[in-house]
């Protein structure tokens, strides 16, 4: 009978992150709302361009946004203790971080061009 602690095998299972699936999941929207903006219907692009994109392009910002904080939480948490946590779920995050920052940079070009087309045009008339 061998007592000796190191050669013992753990009886300790890596936890996932917490928030891991909202993150990817509110990336992912991030990532969708700009694409509906895009490839929108042609009543959506004729009938209410200034009104409708910017909202759906805001929802995308807003999802980015709390994404990326829900994502830097976890990178704490994860960096704090690597033992703890599974890799699997630290990319589940990265994953998850990444598509937030497209979609909140594509957002938040598509806003800064509707307010500069909004100003331009308000001035114009």
């Amino acid at each position: 009978m061998d007592d000796n602690p190191d050669l013992a095998e753990p009886n300790h299972q890596l936890q996932n992150l917490p928030n891991t699936n909202i993150v990817l999941v509110l990336g992912i929207l991030s990532i969708l709302c700009i694409v509906r903006v895009f490839v929108g219907s042609e009543e959506f692009w004729v009938g209410s361009i200034l009104v409708g994109t910017e909202h759906i392009a805001l929802g995308g910002v807003i999802c980015g946004i709390i994404s990326l904080v829900l994502a830097r939480k976890g990178r704490k948490m994860y960096k704090v203790s690597l033992t703890s946590y599974s890799l699997q779920s630290f990319q589940k995050l990265r994953m998850g971080r990444v598509c937030s920052i497209i979609g909140l940079t594509i957002g938040g070009l598509f806003l800064l061009f509707i307010m500069i087309y909004l100003i331009l045009y308000k001035y114009s008339n």
